[in-house]
């Protein structure tokens, strides 16, 4: 019971950091990650103003197939 006690300012702390996120984006096996990649790419690039004749590396851990 104690260890239990002794977690909860951890706990707290933890639960103050995400009360203050405003979006969380999750993405579910099997259901479009891929398309989630893209469509979060595209936005970064328009709202930093990348050049998208310059694709992001959103596959970076792919390179080497």
């Amino acid at each position: 019971m104690l260890h239990k006690i002794a977690r909860i300012p951890g706990k707290l702390r933890s639960m103050v950091s995400h009360a203050t996120t405003d979006l969380y984006v999750v993405g579910m096996p099997k259901s479009g990650n891929t398309w989630l990649r893209i469509m979060m790419g595209k936005y970064v690039q328009l709202v930093e103003g990348l050049d998208p004749a310059k694709p992001l590396p959103l596959f970076s851990g792919f390179d080497a197939l």
